[in-house]
């Protein structure tokens, strides 16, 4: 079983202690299961060293100077949750602003009142929603009984492609105030939280990335995740890790070009098949299981859903021939509740142009995502915590 994840091979010049670090927390991710969990076993000395290219003596010498941080109860080597810190996860979403607090593993804390810390349809300014997040992310930990300097890893969900560089979005999406493109997102948590940095991730990729670890795509190394909410996009899975491209464009799935059925008519993806589609018609405001159940008795909504579906797998096909990818993953709160309901017309549009061995190789290997529902704060939580988490663990251990 692989316990890869993207941008797994940590660089080798990095600091032995961070390396170390990172290996237990990988492990940790994987196979914790609640909040705070240190009852599932823990890592060899001997298999630390080996993930991480050193001797034993050497990883029996960290895990002496990193005892204070390991979790004494279980059997191996684990970051104990009770104080090696936590993550806070924001996702800034179209229909929703959703905010979570996670252990140093992943796992959610579940607090009294969940509608307390998520609101609906925000359409205001950005700073707007950033001082709610802020607001909301201090009465969180609060209840959760953190103190702000425990938070070691801050990750933001977006809807839509971010570029890395400038941690901005690319695109606006439709019904975003204008202002989200100018906003210094990182820099405002930073103050505000008394944080270092702030990781910002795309919807999609968070999302593909929460399935990786967690859900459907866990043992699988090359994949395609299509999110169909509100709008209609996909992420690239390439050896467990995200490709998210040169400015962070890669895999923008819904603004592909296919026929409409129209002599020489064209019409993107996103057009067809999802919330803001089906907008267009008066069904944009229902859930999927909603509209899935609708559409056995209403003729006109079961044909837009299977136009869409095939229109997604025109889409498709080039990708999968070019990739050949292990599984196609379809999530979303559109995406996930329709598939079983329209997979046959997904195949149809996959087939559409022809058969090719990676298509055919594909029929078998769709699968519905296993998170149809905060699958983007969760899976961002999880990029900060890749990213960030063992970096700042590390600065904690004495020194040799």
């Amino acid at each position: 079983m692989t316990d890869a994840h993207p941008g797994d091979e940590a660089p080798l010049r990095e600091d032995s202690a961070v390396r170390f670090l990172r290996a237990i927390h990988r492990h940790g991710l994987r196979e914790a299961r609640g909040w705070r969990d240190d009852s599932f076993r823990g890592l060899t000395q001997t298999n630390v060293a080996t993930r991480i290219h050193v001797s034993r003596p050497t990883a029996s010498r960290l895990a002496g100077r990193a005892r204070r941080l390991l979790a004494p109860s279980v059997s191996g080597l684990a970051l104990d949750p009770a104080v090696a810190g936590v993550a806070v996860g924001i996702d800034f979403g179209q229909r929703h602003h959703r905010i979570a607090l996670a252990d140093v593993h992943g796992q959610l804390f579940q607090p009294a009142r969940p509608a307390d810390y998520e609101t609906g349809a925000p359409t205001g300014m950005a700073y707007t929603s950033l001082e709610w997040a802020t607001e909301r992310v201090e009465a969180l930990i609060a209840e959760a009984g953190v103190q702000p300097e425990e938070i070691v890893a801050v990750g933001v969900s977006v809807p839509g492609p971010v570029n890395q560089r400038t941690k901005k979005l690319r695109q606006i999406p439709p019904g975003m105030d204008r202002s989200w493109e100018v906003v210094e997102i990182d820099q405002h948590l930073q103050a505000r939280l008394r944080v270092p940095s702030v990781t910002i991730e795309s919807d999609s990729n968070a999302s593909a990335l929460a399935e990786h670890i967690w859900g459907t795509l866990r043992e699988t190394s090359d994949a395609i995740y299509v999110k169909v909410s509100q709008r209609c996009a996909c992420s690239l899975l390439i050896d467990h890790r995200l490709y998210r491209g040169a400015d962070g464009c890669a895999g923008r799935l819904g603004m592909t070009w296919i026929p409409d059925g129209r002599p020489g008519r064209w019409t993107p993806v996103e057009d067809v098949f999802s919330f803001q589609a089906l907008g267009k018609s008066g069904w944009e405001q229902m859930t999927g299981e909603e509209l899935v159940s609708l559409a056995q008795s209403d003729g006109a909504l079961d044909q837009a859903l299977r136009r869409g579906a095939r229109g997604l797998g025109v889409a498709l096909a080039p990708l999968i021939d070019a990739l050949n990818p292990e599984s196609v993953v379809i999530g979303g709160a559109l995406g996930a509740p329709s598939l079983t309901w329209v997979a046959s017309d997904l195949l149809d549009g996959i087939a559409t142009f022809g058969d090719s061995p990676q298509r055919m190789a594909i029929s078998g290997r769709i699968r519905s995502a296993s998170f149809t529902r905060g699958s983007a704060v969760r899976g961002v939580i999880a990029s900060a915590l890749l990213e960030r988490a063992a970096v700042r663990i590390a600065a904690e251990i004495p020194p040799a």
